[in-house]
């Protein structure tokens, strides 16, 4: 897959019912041009997937996680193929509130990428150190053993990847991380991946993401883009974040 950078990526998390879903495309639409839609995925809760996809068949989607299994016994599990049936392209996984308050273990979240990207999406794998491993400068094991876990073995199929940088102490804050911090973690996740047999792959920020941030974070080296949670929750912030991204330009890799 051919991957637009730079990319944004609205997490609504359950920032958005399911009742509001089809005014925020309608709204969404209004506000953008076509041309710079192409930087977005849009990632509804499970039960606003098909009602996004209805009123916009055009735009990239996503969702919030997948299954970790490819068995028919899991109640209540989403399976990746359904996810691809309804239209999605990327997949979220291994976000750290998923990890937190569900409990996801590093083999689970490589399952998840495994199942992933057998039904064709491209993962979006969430990697952060929390404020205690900063403190104690263990972001980088942080970091590695995450990354280890999420991608070895590598799955046949990889080909292309985004991996969403969100120190856990960022994530809803006031605050996001210093361009100091956030280009040095770029660049080191760079030379990771680029040891890896992947065809394509994105870098990109997330955590205290907003208007005034945007343009700064944007332009440091190494980030292709933004993973956005409560700034996605209205069309309206959205839309500016998405003009604003599309006004610097965009290529492909």
């Amino acid at each position: 897959m051919i991957l637009s950078n730079p990319l944004i990526i609205a997490n609504w998390k359950m920032g958005v019912p399911c009742s509001e879903a089809r005014g925020w495309v309608d709204q969404f639409e209004k506000l953008t041009t076509p041309a710079s839609r192409k930087h977005a995925v849009i990632l509804p809760s499970f039960l606003s997937l098909s009602i996004v996809r209805q009123v916009d068949r055009a735009l990239f989607l996503g969702s919030q996680d997948c299954s970790a299994f490819g068995e028919p016994a899991h109640t209540g599990s989403i399976p990746a193929t359904d996810i691809k049936e309804i239209g999605c392209q990327y997949a979220l996984i291994g976000h750290s509130e998923r990890r937190r308050w569900n409990g996801e273990t590093d083999e689970l979240i490589h399952a998840k990428v495994i199942q992933a990207t057998a039904a064709g999406l491209t993962p979006i794998l969430c990697i952060g150190e929390d404020a205690q491993q900063r403190k104690i400068g263990k972001t980088k094991v942080a970091l590695r053993s995450q990354l280890r876990h999420a991608l070895q073995p590598l799955p046949e199929k990889l080909t292309a990847l985004i991996v969403a940088y969100e120190p856990v102490w960022a994530i809803g804050g006031s605050a996001a991380a210093s361009p100091t911090i956030i280009t040095e973690t770029h660049r080191w996740i760079r030379q990771i991946l680029d040891r890896l047999p992947i065809k394509h792959s994105l870098i990109v920020y997330g955590g205290a993401v907003d208007e005034m941030t945007l343009p700064l974070i944007c332009q440091l080296p190494n980030v292709n883009g933004v993973l956005v949670g409560r700034a996605s929750w209205k069309a309206e912030s959205f839309s500016r974040l998405v003009l604003a991204v599309h006004d610097k330009g965009s290529r492909l890799v």
